[in-house]
């Protein structure tokens, strides 16, 4: 540290009031000291957490998962990986261990929540493999919400208008066969195919882990968006049963009314149907296994209640049957298909195209090989370099100005025309990956990211 005119330390690389301090070296003796004075060590912590490298010379195990444990109580996420028995302590204190089989034996193989044998692998584990369990856990999480969301707010509805009877709009069948057949495999086939990035794009944009790093894909806003979603479907899906079947009274050639039976079939199998065009439309690509789960989900349903309605036992005996032979139930079955359906297909396109995320203008304008054209090669970072993070591209402070930084994934020439004329930003404002050029369009997003 050098003092400033005012006399005061300036510059200092571990000054806990910078951004980020360079680094900081401690070894056995120093952690020692902390230990025995937790007010010493309540004064290191800050400093400890304002590094952005902390460099631990012959520590003790336990010694390893107090600096894990330092940072994991201050809030953030925590990955400790070692490869001998030494860092078992480390590996189970942290919130996501890895251990790595090799010469030293594996003990902390054993004990971590992943395995595998060179170091190098943990970028993949983190840019692709990570990137790509949060997203599926996101979606089937807040889908999970979303399509049972429909079904219970119905049934809401159903009890204001019944003035709190307690009579069940849904039969039995229905209720269980909803989530635990109909919708299973759209649901499963839906996050196997999550991501339409390759796995060397995503490699080489670490930009996008930064995102799920974030809670871009699940949070409070994204939850929000799929419980209205689905609240919104429901009540539309019930008023039009209400008014088509409830509200007029439909007397059958046999002159019996319709009873509730009746009047949840059509509604019932809209839902299940709109099911199948949400997860077809929300699909990056669709092969022979979408196609063969989406018959298999509207089949199945077909199937379930005919074999059901012949049942003599169950209450449900002939009411599907009974059903299917009068128009009304289909103009319900249509009529609830495209109003609940026709919401979405008005509001997701315009969000898409006026509001697009950045992971979609990755999946939009991204090459779709590893080779980029010959006229973009001069935008894109080399595929390995001395401060590559396992040909991630990572750019090197020391070496490397931001702004000189371009996307390593999209071409600049790929940007559409109103980005490529977007005006430069200053070098200290660029993206940290993708230049200017890219931050300047990220950034007039930013709002509604």
């Amino acid at each position: 540290m050098s003092p400033n005119n005012d006399g005061k330390a300036a510059n200092s690389p571990c000054d806990p009031t910078r951004a980020k301090c360079q680094s900081i070296v401690v070894n056995s003796g120093a952690i020692s000291l902390l230990q025995q004075n937790p007010q010493l060590l309540a004064s290191f912590r800050p400093v400890l957490l304002a590094a952005s490298t902390v460099i631990c010379s012959r520590v003790t195990p336990d010694q390893k998962s107090l600096i894990v444990k330092i940072v994991k109580d201050s809030g953030k996420m925590t990955l400790a990986i070692g490869d001998g028995g030494n860092d078992v302590a480390m590996i189970q204190e942290a919130h996501v261990g890895v251990g790595i089989t090799g010469y030293e034996g594996k003990q902390a193989a054993k004990a971590a929540d992943f395995s595998f044998g060179q170091f190098r692998f943990l970028s993949r584990l983190l840019l692709v493999h990570g990137h790509m369990a949060y997203q599926r856990t996101a979606y089937i999480v807040q889908y999970s919400f979303y399509k049972s969301m429909i079904i219970a707010f119905i049934q809401v509805l159903f009890n204001f208008y019944t003035m709190m009877s307690g009579v069940s709009f849904w039969n039995s069948l229905a209720l269980t066969t909803y989530n635990g057949v109909f919708t299973v495999p759209l649901t499963l086939l839906y996050v196997m195919d999550i991501h339409a990035l390759p796995k060397e794009g995503l490699l080489k944009s670490p930009y996008l882990y930064s995102l799920s790093q974030a809670g871009r894909y699940l949070n409070g806003s994204t939850f929000f968006y799929y419980v209205t979603r689905g609240i919104v479907q429901a009540v539309i899906a019930f008023y039009v049963t209400k008014y088509i079947f409830l509200d007029a009274h439909f007397i059958t050639n046999d002159g019996f009314p319709m009873d509730g039976f009746n009047n949840s079939v059509p509604v019932y199998g809209a839902i299940v149907f709109v099911q199948v065009l949400m997860v077809l439309c929300e699909s990056h690509s669709v092969t022979w296994l979408h196609w063969v789960s989406f018959f298999f989900s509207f089949g199945s349903y077909l199937l379930v209640f005919v074999v059901y309605s012949q049942i003599e036992s169950m209450d449900f005996y002939k009411q599907f049957d009974f059903t299917c032979r009068y128009m009304v139930f289909y103009l319900g079955f249509f009529l609830t298909v495209v109003m609940v359906f026709g919401i979405y297909a008005i509001f997701y396109p315009f969000i898409y195209n006026y509001f697009p995320s950045v992971l979609q203008l990755h999946r939009k304008y991204a090459p779709t090989s590893n080779e980029a054209s010959p006229d973009a090669q001069d935008h894109l970072l080399p595929a390995a370099s001395p401060n590559s993070f396992n040909g991630s591209s990572l750019p090197s402070p020391q070496t490397q100005s931001r702004a000189d930084v371009k996307c390593p994934l999209i071409p600049s020439t790929a940007y559409p025309q109103s980005v490529r004329k977007a005006s430069p930003i200053p070098a200290e404002d660029a993206d940290p990956i993708h230049g200017s050029d890219f931050a300047s369009f990220v950034r007039s997003l930013r709002p509604r990211l």
